[in-house]
């Protein structure tokens, strides 16, 4: 049998990349994913807060849940929450 030294290099170089592209890969996914999962534990929240607040006479304009300030604001038929630029609204 030929020994081949070459063979062996450009064996271990595309096991190499192909190592780094699933790496990337994965990374780019994983952060994905946590994005998803904090808009919605958010989403979860501001509707939460909507309604603890539905019935109630005494409104507080900002509170804090899980170090995210949420701003309420209620009109006559919305209710409206914001947080982080997201803007949760109900109508009735």
């Amino acid at each position: 049998m030929i020994k081949r030294d070459g063979f062996v290099l450009a064996e271990s170089v595309v096991s190499l990349f192909i190592m780094l592209l699933v790496a990337t890969t994965l990374t780019i996914c994983l952060g994905e994913e946590y994005k998803q999962i904090n808009l919605w534990e958010q989403r979860i929240s501001a509707h939460k807060l909507m309604l603890i607040n539905l019935n109630s006479k005494q409104t507080v304009s900002e509170q804090t849940v899980k170090n995210q300030k949420y701003f309420y604001d209620r009109n006559e038929n919305s209710l409206k929450i914001q947080s982080n630029g997201e803007v949760f609204q109900v109508g009735w």
